[in-house]
């Protein structure tokens, strides 16, 4: 909890470990609408938010650093496009270049050793 009492904000972005403190670029709730919300949900490697249900949504965010700056209406990157979605994850550098794959599709490689936030397109696929 933070000083207001309120719950810190954490990104829900598999492997984001931005909160308030740590993100300056803002946080975003999870769109209202079910196609949009299955996407944000499969965008942030959150397959499990699906089951949890819509009606949950405002209770996870994502952290402004994972949306490509002309998804921003501003210039003050506080709010989102319609259309918006998230497409930077955290590549995990621990796995190799040549499997790094999230839901079948290869995210950009990265020749830094840290972890980074790569930029991908989501292709869905039939389960």
């Amino acid at each position: 909890m933070n000083r207001s009492g309120r719950p810190r904000l954490y990104c829900a972005v598999r492997d984001c470990k931005h909160n308030e403190k740590t993100c300056f670029r803002g946080f975003f709730i999870f769109p209202s609408e079910p196609a949009r919300f299955k996407l944000w949900a499969l965008n942030c490697a959150r397959r499990d938010l699906i089951n949890k249900g819509i009606e949950k949504r405002t209770h996870y965010r994502v952290c402004g650093c994972h949306f490509v700056d002309k998804m921003f209406c501003n210039v003050q990157k506080n709010r989102l496009q319609r259309d918006a979605a998230p497409t930077k994850l955290i590549e995990l550098w621990s796995k190799t270049r040549e499997n790094s794959y999230m839901f079948g599709t290869k995210i950009a490689e990265s020749k830094s050793k840290k972890p980074c936030c790569a930029v991908f397109v989501f292709t869905e696929t039939k389960e």
